[in-house]
């Protein structure tokens, strides 16, 4: 069963998926719905060999944690989440 956080996180990745194209505006909209949430769109060469959090056919979904009074990072804990890194697949 998934915790709440996970199905936010899932239901994220899903609503993102739907879009034909995905770019800054399907973020914007995100960001109007999800309010807590930092959103940043990237290729996926920016983030080197990274594994993501979930993958799509289009796009991986990466979690970041930002804490106060230290730089950005990437986490695999939907519950520490504050922000969704969207890289977008090159091929």
């Amino acid at each position: 069963m998934l915790s709440a956080a996970q199905e936010r996180i899932s239901a994220i990745g899903d609503r993102i998926a739907a879009h034909s194209v995905i770019n800054e505006q399907v973020l914007i909209d995100m960001r109007s719905e999800f309010p807590t949430l930092k959103f940043t769109l990237c290729f996926e060469d920016d983030l080197g060999e990274r594994e993501p959090y979930i993958s799509y056919p289009s796009f991986d979904l990466h979690l970041m944690q930002l804490r106060p009074g230290s730089c950005a990072g990437l986490t695999f804990s939907p519950e520490e989440c504050s922000g969704i890194v969207v890289a977008l697949h090159l091929d």
